[in-house]
């Protein structure tokens, strides 16, 4: 796909180092062969910082496995408390693929697909890209941290997958309008500086039929809030959950910002979606297998709980994760939640 500039969205031109814009006259750097078109850092990182990290990840990648690479960025990144170690590469390596297919599987069963090119934003260490490239031939992942995209795309070389990989904010996509079919967001709305904005650009960036799925953690979940592992943290106001967080566990609560599901349908109307619905996700038989005995008897009292008369409704309200299906077209073929193998 060709990149336009993200400040003027005028084609970009590629050279052997960068990737310079004929329209403004910026430039953009190949950094560990990838495009960074970053107009703002990760919040987590400046942005020459994050660049060294993604060159001695590359540099490492070779003759380490996937694991392994994440085990060295976490060995250069001392400042990760040990137990979000563990929950990053519990969630994101051994789950997350797994996760992902079941979610795309359930999605593809009652949302028709108007095409063939997908766009995962937010696509980290890439744990849906591989499963995208199953339903789609024309994958892009995008990050606004490049490191993690240089651990993507030891995840696709792990399983022999393609996909083209981008690092650019989500508020500022360096896409031309109408490019791909489908977008993809699994649990990124909640990181982004600017969510209206972020919204707005995928709808730019989709067809005229266009789908998007997103998943997100619900903030009046009664469970532990999945960042910061605090319960029911989301009923607080603002200012006391920032404050708990600082002395439970010692580290701010800034960038993160979850939402109710009647608060996604208006994010997501107000960006420009035709239609929207949100519900709580089925867990799949892949992710099941990987959550342990106890954790696979906690998925079955879910599912017994999503599927009862008013289970859906409950757990749209009070439940740990909502999904969204948001149609830029009308999709008239969409089976309704709930009467598909969701």
């Amino acid at each position: 796909m060709d990149l336009v500039c993200p400040r003027c969205r005028h084609a970009l031109v590629e050279a052997s180092r960068e990737w310079t814009c004929g329209g403004c006259g910026s430039s953009w750097p190949i950094v560990a062969g990838i495009p960074d078109l970053r107009i703002a850092p990760d919040p987590h990182i400046g942005i020459e910082e994050d660049r060294e990290k993604a060159r001695r990840l590359a540099r490492e990648a070779d003759g380490r496995s996937l694991e392994e690479l994440v085990s060295f960025y976490f060995s250069i990144t001392p400042e990760v408390p040990p137990d979000r170690v563990r929950a990053f590469t519990s969630a994101k390596i051994h789950l997350g693929p797994a996760r992902a297919q079941d979610r795309l599987d359930a999605w593809t069963r009652r949302v028709t697909l108007p095409g063939a090119r997908v766009l995962d934003l937010g696509c980290g260490a890439g744990a849906w890209l591989p499963p995208l490239t199953q339903h789609f031939t024309s994958v892009i992942g995008v990050d606004v941290a490049l490191r993690w995209l240089v651990v993507a795309r030891k995840a696709l070389e792990e399983v022999g997958a393609q996909a083209t990989l981008v690092c650019a904010n989500a508020e500022h996509l360096p896409f031309a309008d109408n490019v791909v079919d489908a977008v993809v967001g699994a649990n990124v709305l909640e990181h982004v500086a600017d969510a209206p904005r972020s919204m707005g650009e995928a709808v730019r960036v989709l067809d005229r039929d266009g789908v998007c799925l997103l998943t997100t953690p619900n903030r009046l979940s009664l469970l532990p809030e999945p960042h910061v592992g605090i319960p029911a943290l989301g009923w607080l106001p603002r200012r006391v959950a920032d404050e708990l967080v600082r002395r439970v566990r010692g580290v701010p609560y800034g960038g993160v910002t979850l939402r109710t599901a009647p608060g996604l349908v208006n994010l997501a109307s107000a960006a420009g979606f035709r239609r929207v619905r949100v519900h709580p996700p089925s867990i799949g038989p892949r992710e099941r297998e990987t959550l342990g005995r106890l954790g696979s008897l906690a998925a079955g009292a879910y599912e017994l709980i999503r599927r009862a008369p008013g289970g859906r409704l409950g757990l749209q309200a009070v439940g740990p994760l909502l999904e969204v299906d948001a149609f830029k077209g009308p999709n008239k073929k969409a089976i309704p939640v709930g009467r598909g193998r969701d």
